[in-house]
C-alpha cells in the first residue's frame, strides 16, 4: 500500500480521536443578561430572580421553558396528608417575586478534582407576611438561597447524577422562618410556562419517577423540538442543633389563572432546610444527532475534506 495512503488513513484516525468540541465544552456565564450558556442548554435568570428561562442554543425561537419559584407558604395541613391543598388554610406567605425583594447575585467559576463548575448564588432576605385571621401584617423575614450549579461534564452528588453542560443543579436553601404555629408546614410554589414560537403558553405536563428518590415533571408543547424537564428529590435535608434528618417532600398541583402551579411542601424544622432539585432539556436521538452536527461542523467538515482526500488518492494510484 503506498504511503501517502497510509499517511491519509493515519490523519484520519488521529482527527477522530481529538477531544470533540474541546473549545466549546466549558460552561460560561454572562453577567450583563444574567445568563448562562453550554452547548447543550441556556438558563437565564428572568428579572435576576429566582425565574428560570432555560432553552436549547440556537432554539429559543421554537421553544423556551420557564420555572419560577414563586412563594413560600405555611400552612395547617389539615387532612395531615403532607402535602398543600388549596382546602388547607395558609397562615404565612413570602413572595420571592416581588420587586421590593433584592436577590444577591455572586458567581464563581471552580475546578474541583479536573471538573469545571459554574456556580451562581441568588441570596435575599424576604418579608413574611402573616395571613391568618388576627395575624395579618409582617412577621418576620426568612432567609432563601438558591445556589445554583453546572459542571462540564456529568458529575455524581451524593448519589445523583448531574449530567454535564446539560443539567442545572439547584440547592434551595431556607432558614430562619419566623413560624405562626408549632404544627404547620411550609410549602414552595412553582409556576410551570413557556413561550412557544414567540407566544406564551402553559406546557403540557407529565409527572412521573426517572429513579428511587427522584421525581420529574416534563413538559413538552406540541411542534416543540425538544421538552423541558424539572426534577426533584422525595427526600430533603435539615439541620437543627448541631445534627441532621431527612424529611419526606410530597408534591400537589394547583390550577389558578390558566397556569400550572406544583407545591412542594416540607415538614415542620427549626434550624436550616435544603432541598436540591434541578432543571433540564430531553431532545429526541434525531435532534441530539443534528445538534452534534451543528455544533461541530468544523470538526465534521475537516474529517470529510480529509476523507474525500484519501480516496481520491486511492482512486489515483489504481
Amino acid at each position: 500500500m503506498n504511503k501517502r495512503y497510509l499517511l491519509g488513513i493515519f490523519m484520519i484516525l488521529a482527527l477522530t480521536l481529538l477531544p470533540v468540541n474541546s473549545v466549546y465544552s466549558q460552561p460560561s456565564w454572562h453577567k450583563n443578561t444574567a445568563t448562562i450558556e453550554t452547548p447543550d442548554l441556556v438558563i437565564r435568570f428572568f428579572n435576576k430572580q429566582p425565574q428560570y428561562m432555560f432553552w436549547v442554543p440556537k432554539e429559543n425561537g421554537t421553544a423556551v421553558y420557564i420555572v419560577k419559584f414563586l412563594e413560600i407558604i405555611e400552612f395547617n395541613d389539615k387532612d395531615n396528608d403532607g402535602a398543600y391543598s388549596s382546602s388547607d388554610i395558609i397562615l404565612a406567605r413570602a413572595q420571592l417575586l416581588e420587586s421590593s425583594v433584592n436577590w444577591n447575585i455572586v458567581a464563581k467559576e471552580l475546578v474541583v478534582n479536573g471538573v469545571e463548575e459554574i456556580r451562581i448564588s441568588m441570596n435575599a432576605t424576604v418579608r413574611v407576611m402573616g395571613v391568618s385571621p388576627g395575624m395579618s401584617g409582617s412577621i418576620g423575614y426568612v432567609n432563601v438561597a438558591f445556589i445554583n450549579h453546572i459542571y462540564n461534564e456529568t458529575v455524581n452528588v451524593d448519589g445523583y447524577e448531574v449530567e454535564g453542560n446539560k443539567e442545572l443543579k439547584i440547592d434551595i436553601i431556607i432558614s430562619n422562618w419566623p413560624w405562626v404555629s408549632n404544627d404547620s408546614k411550609l410549602a414552595i410554589g412553582i409556576i410551570f410556562a413557556g413561550h412557544f414560537r414567540g407566544k406564551e403558553a402553559s406546557p403540557s405536563m407529565h409527572k412521573h419517577s426517572v429513579r428511587e428518590h427522584v421525581r420529574e415533571v416534563k413538559m413538552s408543547h406540541e411542534g416543540a423540538p425538544y421538552e423541558g424537564a424539572f426534577r426533584y428529590r422525595d427526600q430533603v435535608e435539615i439541620r437543627e442543633n448541631n445534627s441532621y434528618r431527612f424529611g419526606k417532600v410530597n408534591d400537589s398541583d394547583i390550577s389558578h389563572m390558566n397556569k400550572a402551579i406544583m407545591y412542594l411542601a416540607y415538614p415542620h424544622f427549626n434550624g436550616v432546610l435544603i432541598h436540591d432539585p434541578s432543571i433540564t432539556v430531553i431532545k429526541s436521538e434525531e435532534g441530539e444527532l443534528l445538534n452534534f452536527f451543528y455544533n461541530n461542523y468544523l470538526f465534521v467538515s475537516i474529517i470529510a475534506v480529509a476523507l474525500v482526500g484519501v480516496i481520491v488518492l486511492a482512486l489515483k494510484r489504481r
